[in-house]
């Protein structure tokens, strides 16, 4: 029996990878806000909304801070102690889960007077 002509078509679907250039917008004595650039792949399917989640840099367990939706890549951190290192991390969400989140750690410095802080990126990565 000859084999006709005929094209497959070939789909993969997963998870997002990370978001990318996650990175310090602004920082007050008691809050940071967070931007960051969408994933390079969906993983096939549209991301419908990003996990932000928070932990003080000496624990190891991350804490749920909030969610924005897929077209927002922005959020405030909010209720922050001065003085503390935090890490903080963001995942893309879509119908087939949460992909890999990208990190980074921030320094909120308190040897300054009292309502100018900085902030020190410390590490960046995935």
């Amino acid at each position: 029996m000859p084999l006709r002509d005929s094209c497959v078509v070939v789909y993969f679907s997963g998870k997002p990878t990370a978001p990318r250039n996650l990175r310090v917008t602004t920082v007050s004595k008691d809050s940071v806000s967070l931007a960051w650039d969408q994933p390079e792949h969906n993983g096939g399917s549209p991301v419908k909304r990003y996990v932000v989640e928070k932990a003080d840099e000496k624990q190891v367990v991350f804490s749920h801070v909030g969610y924005t939706s897929a077209d927002t890549r922005q959020f405030k951190v909010t209720k922050l102690l001065e003085g503390n290192h935090y890490k903080f991390r963001v995942a893309a969400e879509n119908e087939f889960g949460l992909g890999n989140p990208t990190s980074l750690s921030v320094t909120v410095m308190d040897e300054l007077p009292p309502g100018q802080l900085q902030f020190l990126i410390v590490k960046i990565g995935r």
